[in-house]
């Protein structure tokens, strides 16, 4: 917009966001030999790349066996991930898929995950990509620490080594390697945590995104 000769000095972001007052965080405490619990909560969609993050944590697994790996929501990659599981011995017990739930079921087990996996990919057939994803929003709300990929408007909520990792799309061994991080550093976990919780609240809380676009418009700022 700014190349096409808007004035500078009116251009706002509004990002989009959500209620955090109905999520609740807490500090995260992990010891070096506690099982890490990573979770995803989306669509079961190609693009959401969860046969990847499989692919990742199967080459993971040949070194450590205290994680678990938690999948809920559903859609048309459900039999090909389930598939995927029972081809893969190593990871058996080690998956949990919990399908749909509701938004209250899924705060409860956010609060009792560690890490946030959405390593999300732009559609081979179509190009189709995604906006700010709220999912990630909610895990940040919760004080998990985010894997994500530089793409459509992740990298505005994940800073790399500030409150998560980011890899490129569809990255095999960029993916293990963030997930061996949190592996190999659990007790960067709570503080990534805490940097998520702190980014939600000064740039992704509706109610007070709301108020400052509000003040703009009232002020004129945007005319």
């Amino acid at each position: 917009i700014i190349g096409l000769g808007c004035d500078k000095s009116k251009v706002k972001i509004d990002y989009n966001g959500i209620n955090i007052n109905k999520f609740n965080t807490r500090e995260i405490k992990v010891s070096s030999n506690e099982i890490v619990k990573f979770i995803i909560v989306s669509r079961l969609e190609i693009k959401k790349s969860h046969v990847l993050i499989l692919q990742a944590l199967t080459a993971v697994s040949e070194n450590y066996t205290n994680f678990e790996f938690t999948i809920i929501g559903d859609g048309p990659e459900s039999k090909k991930i389930e598939k995927y599981i029972e081809e893969t011995p190593i990871l058996h017990n080690k998956i949990k898929l919990l399908g749909r739930k509701s938004q209250y079921e899924i705060s409860s087990i956010l609060n009792e995950s560690h890490v946030f996996i959405h390593p999300s990919s732009t559609a081979l057939d179509n190009g189709n990509m995604e906006d700010t994803p709220t999912a990630i929003l909610e895990a940040m709300a919760c004080g998990l620490p985010i894997i994500s990929t530089y793409h459509a408007g992740i990298p505005d909520l994940v800073i790399e080594n500030y409150n998560g990792k980011m890899v490129p799309e569809r990255n095999l061994n960029y993916l293990i390697s963030a997930i061996m991080f949190f592996m190999d550093n659990t007790d960067e976990i709570p503080r990534m945590g805490k940097h998520s919780r702190i980014m939600v609240e000064e740039k992704f809380d509706t109610i007070s995104n709301s108020r400052k676009l509000e003040e703009l418009i009232l002020n004129k700022q945007l005319c």
